[in-house]
């Protein structure tokens, strides 16, 4: 680290302690430290900020973080989207709550095309992901459309829970997370409950946890789910 350079940084640690964050930023910008003057965005609360210094600097996982808290989840999904994961910002787009003054069924279309383009775009050999993928798309069709009982996203998520045994630990554990993820976006606790039952006989650690706590908050009840 250069003499400026230390200068800058604590000239810095000077302004943000004093309350004055755009002074801050300026000084560790030109220290060449872009993710420090994000996260300094960030502890003043300056959600957006902190995301679009992120994302001017290339880091664009930790800007879909902070889009994503803004409840951004559009900007959030783009940002997956420039990380190379447009599968995760398609899903975002379908299992994130809407924000408040969001337009309601106009923006909800608007996700749903963006939700379209970006599951589209995403490609991966391995199991897991595609198993992932084939989820996302029945939510995707679910949510367009409006199923029942029978709808598209029963078959991705039966095929999911039947394949948990065949995938690694860290494997199963994504792929329960994202089916789950999926059944309460659509309302179809059924299938959740379908997911956490197989991951249940499957020995999935923590997954007799995750289901009560599950029941507990969106059945109302934990009757009848077994313990560890």
């Amino acid at each position: 680290m250069t003499r400026r350079t230390e200068l800058l940084r604590r000239a810095a640690d000077r302004y943000e302690q004093a309350g004055d964050t755009a002074s801050a930023v300026r000084c560790l910008l030109r220290a060449g430290a872009p993710r420090e003057a994000a996260l300094a965005r960030c502890r003043a609360g300056d959600l957006p900020g902190a995301a679009a210094q992120f994302a001017a600097a290339g880091l664009y996982r930790p800007a879909a973080g902070c889009y994503r808290r803004a409840g951004l989840v559009e900007a959030a999904a783009r940002c997956l989207e420039a990380a190379g994961d447009p599968l995760g910002g398609g899903f975002l787009l379908l299992t994130a709550e809407p924000s408040a003054g969001s337009g309601g069924g106009s923006a909800g279309g608007i996700r749903l095309r963006l939700a379209r383009r970006l599951l589209g775009a995403a490609t991966a050999p391995a199991p897991g992901w595609r198993l992932r993928r084939d989820v996302a798309l029945g939510l995707l069709a679910e949510l367009a459309d409006g199923h029942g009982a029978a709808g598209p996203l029963r078959a991705p998520v039966e095929t999911l829970a039947a394949a948990l045994p065949a995938l690694s630990n860290y494997e199963r554990k994504q792929c329960v997370q994202w089916a789950v993820r999926a059944t309460i976006a659509a309302g179809r606790h059924d299938l959740g409950a379908h997911v956490f039952a197989a991951a249940y006989a499957g020995h999935l650690p923590g997954a007799a946890r995750q289901w009560r706590a599950w029941g507990e908050r969106y059945l109302g009840d934990a009757t009848g789910i077994p313990r560890e």
